[in-house]
């Protein structure tokens, strides 16, 4: 039994994982779900609460290694990922 950490198993399988070896419909079906959530994250930005949180998790410091969209704001991965997640879910 392989005990290497779950993630990293996933990450290897992405890394290694060739285009070639998606079929059609799925490259159709990722496509159509990227351009969804580019929609949903210009609608997303303008939702409750979101320009605030943004406003607090910029106070909170760290290391600002990434972006959140629509705001241009550089802030820690997980708060970024955060807001960021917010927008397309709102």
């Amino acid at each position: 039994m392989n005990k290497e950490n779950p993630s990293v198993l996933f990450a290897k399988n992405v890394v290694n994982t060739k285009y070639e070896s998606f079929d059609n419909w799925s490259i159709e079906r990722a496509k159509q779900r990227l351009v969804d959530s580019i929609g949903l994250f210009c609608v997303g930005a303008h939702a409750s609460g979101v320009k605030s949180t943004v406003e607090r998790l910029k106070g909170w410091g760290g290391n600002p290694d990434s972006t959140v969209y629509n705001y241009g704001v550089k802030m820690p991965s997980h708060y970024a990922a955060f807001v960021n997640s917010i927008q397309l879910r709102s």
